[in-house]
């Protein structure tokens, strides 16, 4: 009777085992793996958030300088030097762009200093040429053409503003270099208070030039100003 008891429980305890580890083996996946497989089946089947077109950043109207120097050419691509100088800057990629387009210089602080003040000279001739077209419109009214006069007074002084600044670098004149450079910022102000003061803020046609212009009139100072802390 005891032998029987022990075969029997013996055939229980293999059933039970057997069940357990040829019943329980399963091949499909868990809830959780196959969660996780289909999330990346659906990941590879549908476009990634940054590959979508409608997802792309756009990029800003202000952004860049596409009048004064228009380029494709991403900032990144400038030099070291070039970039930790154009960081000092409140507008770092159009620092970048400009100097690097101009090729003059890019090898130490001053010599970007040097080509970014070209960018801006380069910058005051190209509206000149604008608002020398503008003046010479017959469609252009006279209230517009009185500012254009203002303007280009300004532009003009910018230019020799640029002179002496790039005289006080040679003589290592640091407050002249600064003074001049500011005023380089507040004479391109000054074109666009021309229009104000007329009630043609909402009008003026060289509004795009100036922004540029001032942009990199700030980086001229922020730069030279970085020099000499």
């Amino acid at each position: 009777m005891g032998l029987n008891k022990f075969v029997l429980l013996l055939l229980i305890s293999f059933s039970f085992i057997s069940s357990f580890v040829i019943g329980g083996k399963d091949d499909s996946p868990s809830p959780s793996s196959y969660s996780i497989l289909d999330s990346m089946s659906s990941d590879e089947d549908s476009p990634s958030p940054t590959a979508s077109p409608s997802s792309a950043p756009s990029q800003s109207e202000d952004d860049g300088l596409p009048l004064l120097f228009p380029t494709d050419k991403p900032s990144s691509d400038g030099s070291p030097v070039l970039k930790k100088v154009c960081s000092s800057t409140d507008h770092p990629e159009e620092c970048v762009s400009s100097v690097s387009l101009l090729k003059e210089g890019d090898s130490d602080p001053v010599a970007v200093l040097k080509t970014e003040m070209d960018a801006l000279r380069q910058g005051f001739k190209k509206a000149i040429a604008q608002a020398t077209k503008l003046n010479n419109d017959p469609s252009v009214s006279e209230e517009v053409k009185g500012c254009l006069d203002t303007c280009l007074e300004i532009y003009d002084s910018g230019l020799y503003d640029l002179d002496d600044a790039a005289e006080a670098i040679a003589s290592h004149d640091v407050d002249k270099l600064k003074t001049v450079l500011s005023a380089t910022v507040s004479d391109i102000d000054t074109c666009e208070e021309a229009f104000e003061e007329e009630g043609l803020e909402g009008d003026s046609p060289m509004k795009e030039y100036d922004a540029e212009l001032s942009k990199l009139a700030s980086n001229n100072l922020a730069i030279a100003s970085s020099m000499i802390r």
